[in-house]
């Protein structure tokens, strides 16, 4: 059965678009809110959810440069790649 589920435009399976899964758990009218506004723009819940989510993170890293650093530490000591969402680290300036 997972062999058939086609995700995306291009009906690409589900392992080659993500890797992982993260469940979250929303309230009705939380849900319910998201389902309007991938109603509203033709899209899916799950895909406003990370569009969501990424914008978040975004806003977090500009408040938080230092947990900008620490994501990139992470990612990089696990050997995984830098999402190219993700901003660079600042450049340090000159002393």
């Amino acid at each position: 059965m997972l062999s058939r589920k086609k995700v995306g435009k291009a009906g690409l399976p589900f392992h080659d678009v993500r890797e992982d899964q993260i469940k979250t758990r929303w309230t009705e009218s939380e849900a319910a809110t998201i389902k309007s506004v991938a109603g509203a723009m033709s899209s899916n819940p799950a895909v406003e959810t990370n569009t969501a989510a990424i914008r978040g993170f975004l806003a977090m890293f500009a408040e938080s440069p230092d947990m900008l650093t620490h994501v990139h530490r992470e990612l990089i000591a696990a050997g995984l790649p830098i999402p190219d969402w993700l901003p660079p680290l600042p450049e340090r300036a000159p002393r």
